[in-house]
């Protein structure tokens, strides 16, 4: 389960990377420069923008934090001490 989870963050984040350089691409003009059609709408484009991206470093962060924790327990599980178990009184 934490394998799916993992992975589903990882996509997602990656996603929301690729949304975002994706509308700044298009934004450009033949020189390269983004053009808005205001400074009020540009302000709101790039916060809006930035925490897109906020969102998404913390998804894939997240993404990869399950991917080790699920890699982990896999390692414990297999562990032949894991295994044994507690004298019972």
């Amino acid at each position: 389960m934490l394998i799916v989870a993992a992975v589903a963050l990882f996509v997602l984040g990656v996603s929301g990377f690729v949304f975002v350089h994706r509308r700044r691409f298009y934004r450009r003009n033949s020189q390269g420069v983004q053009q808005f059609a205001g400074y009020g709408r540009m302000l709101v484009t790039r916060t809006i923008e930035k925490g897109i991206r906020l969102l998404a470093a913390l998804s894939i962060a997240g993404g990869v934090g399950c991917l080790l924790l699920a890699y982990s327990n896999a390692l414990d599980e297999s562990h032949p001490v894991a295994k044994q178990r507690a004298p019972s009184r």
